[in-house]
């Protein structure tokens, strides 16, 4: 009868209970699915996330994710964490997801931002290099100078360890802040599923005090430019032998160190799809004609969200600009995320 009260029938109550659980958490987390397609709709078009690039992200948060669960669960000391499989691999990973991982801003940036420096550089063309010719890393790793062929052997390493994943790969490949923002949220994800607190803060505790925020990519490729410490001269051939390797980020640490900039923010300008802050940067490092014609027609190869003819329009009048000029006009991203963030947050009515 309508409105009678039903008791399940021994056999289906853990099941019902399950059901029950499940009911409420998708109710608690509507309001951040809701929150999230907001979002989604907000964003300008070039910056919404396709599916390699969404799928890119995914597998190396998978990594990062697995990485500090197997140093949580060897760290924990007398209290070590026994994690099950079924806690490890996507299934974390969607749950950190959904729980709201990627509303700091500062960490979604960052993913997004190794995800599609990956994907520019896997559709840039062939370069015009010489096939019988080693390539810029491998001609610096036998470089004379020890300095240069050690880094340069280094990010040759750090690049196969991030393009190959694994363990290793993954416990030294954020920056220190955002590294501690994922293994506190892994942390607390594997002590709510198993109620073991004090394992998994133990954990996290040892595996970031032994975190070597410099063995990530992006530090790698900061040391060997300072290594060769290029001059105005030197720089618009490196430039051009990176675009010819397909090594964006090489290529961003070099534009890093003729402006001035971080790593992160000469990789923010590069995947930046609609390019003016880069071809200032060109301007400002007074980069000849034809490289920035090669590097503008390659980024729009490899890059569907970018204008090909807005960038030949263009090209004219930026190169009549001075690089003094657009070295004022770049200064603004010279300036720490955080507070050019805070600034913009400030300035709003």
């Amino acid at each position: 009868m309508p409105g009678a009260s039903h008791e399940p029938a021994t056999g289906f109550a853990p099941a019902v209970d399950a059901l029950i659980a499940r009911a409420a958490v998708a109710d608690a987390r509507a309001p951040h699915f809701a929150a999230s397609i907001a979002a989604d709709l907000a964003t300008p078009a070039p910056w919404r996330l396709d599916d390699e690039t969404r799928a890119l992200i995914l597998a190396d948060l998978d990594r990062l994710v697995g990485a500090i669960a197997a140093d949580l669960r060897l760290a924990g000391g007398r209290n070590a964490v026994e994690v099950p499989a079924m806690e490890t691999g996507r299934p974390l990973t969607e749950r950190l997801i959904s729980g709201g991982l990627f509303d700091n801003p500062d960490f979604a940036r960052e993913m997004a931002a190794r995800a599609w420096i990956n994907v520019i550089g896997a559709h840039l063309p062939a370069g015009d290099a010489d096939p019988d010719q080693p390539s810029l890393l491998p001609r610096l790793a036998n470089a004379h100078d020890r300095l240069i062929a050690s880094a340069a052997s280094a990010l040759m390493a750090a690049q196969g360890r991030r393009r190959t994943g694994g363990l290793d790969a993954g416990r030294d490949d954020l920056p220190a802040e955002l590294q501690h923002y994922l293994v506190w949220w892994v942390a607390a994800a594997l002590g709510a599923a198993r109620a073991q607190d004090a394992g998994v803060v133990e954990g996290a505790r040892r595996a970031l005090a032994a975190h070597d925020e410099g063995g990530r990519l992006e530090a790698v490729a900061e040391r060997l430019v300072a290594a060769l410490d290029p001059d105005e001269e030197a720089l618009p051939g490196l430039i051009g032998d990176a675009l010819d390797d397909r090594n964006l980020t090489l290529l961003a640490a070099l534009i890093a160190h003729g402006l001035a900039l971080d790593v992160a923010a000469a990789r923010t300008i590069l995947i930046d799809p609609a390019g003016d802050r880069l071809w200032l940067a060109m301007r400002a490092l007074d980069l000849p004609r034809d490289l920035v014609v090669r590097l503008g027609m390659a980024l729009a190869t490899a890059d569907r969200r970018r204008d090909e003819h807005g960038f030949l329009d263009l090209l004219d009048p930026m190169m009549a600009l001075a690089p003094a000029e657009a070295a004022v006009a770049l200064a603004p991203i010279r300036l720490p995320q955080t507070y050019r963030v805070a600034r913009a947050a400030l300035a709003r009515p």
